[in-house]
């Protein structure tokens, strides 16, 4: 009987969809949390939870981190403003999952992403995704991107994200000293460490924080001109800068 197949080869042994096949008459599509693609008799074709948007998944550095959907179908995770009043959010790579605090039931959604992996851990903004109708696209001073409303900014309304956020680094370029402003819920340990490009350690400070407001003076006049991580390890969450060596 196997000489009867011809659907085709597939990945992962065989258990992967082969391509070319369509629902039966009176059969519908779905595809399960893992991405695995399923036909079933009668029904409706239940709706796809990948395409709710924005979906809040967690936060990062005082910002919330959501899955929203743009054109051709890219589902890719973002990290927003919380009360802007322009919408204000960056577009971060699908890598950038395992870099912020979740909420709980979200591991679901992973399967959601398909914008692909970028540089900084994800940080950097992923290619082919373009401000959706009534956006526009901006670029901060340290060169990430970010998409905004054109609507008029109401200042009372949104709050500066410095006050929310949890991480603060300056001067950023920096030439000899870099003071790290952090903000712990109850006092603990802080693991601070500076990366090249490559991933490797320059840099690596074990503190012990505060219950508040911290802040830290770190000497880097003897690194090289160039890109840097500034990675803060707290309270269960990783927050990494792109820091700027002059």
């Amino acid at each position: 009987m196997q000489s009867c197949l011809n659907a085709g080869t597939t990945a992962w042994y065989g258990l992967t969809n082969p391509g070319g096949l369509t629902p039966p008459s009176g059969y519908y599509q779905g595809a399960e949390s893992d991405g695995a693609v399923f036909f079933a008799q009668n029904g409706t074709n239940p709706p796809n939870p990948c395409d709710a948007s924005p979906r809040h998944v967690g936060t990062w550095n005082g910002l919330n981190v959501e899955i929203r959907t743009f054109a051709n179908g890219k589902h890719a995770l973002v990290t927003a403003v919380a009360g802007s009043s322009n919408d204000k959010y960056y577009v971060r790579g699908d890598n950038f999952w395992d870099n912020f605090t979740k909420d709980g039931g979200v591991d679901q959604y992973r399967a959601c992403l398909n914008a692909g992996d970028t540089d900084w851990w994800g940080m950097a903004f992923p290619g082919g995704i373009a401000p959706p109708s009534g956006y526009q696209q901006g670029t901060s001073p340290d060169g990430a991107v970010y998409f905004s409303t054109n609507g008029l900014r109401i200042a009372a309304l949104e709050p500066i994200q410095e006050e929310v956020t949890l991480v603060q680094v300056r001067p950023n370029p920096v030439q000899e000293e870099v003071t790290v402003t952090f903000i712990l819920k109850e006092a603990g340990p802080v693991q601070m460490r500076i990366l090249d490009l490559q991933g490797r350690v320059q840099q690596q400070h074990n503190e012990k924080g505060v219950a508040g407001k911290n802040e830290r003076t770190l000497a880097v006049g003897a690194l090289s001109t160039g890109l840097y991580a500034l990675e803060v390890t707290f309270e269960g969450q990783r927050v990494i800068h792109k820091l700027v060596k002059q």
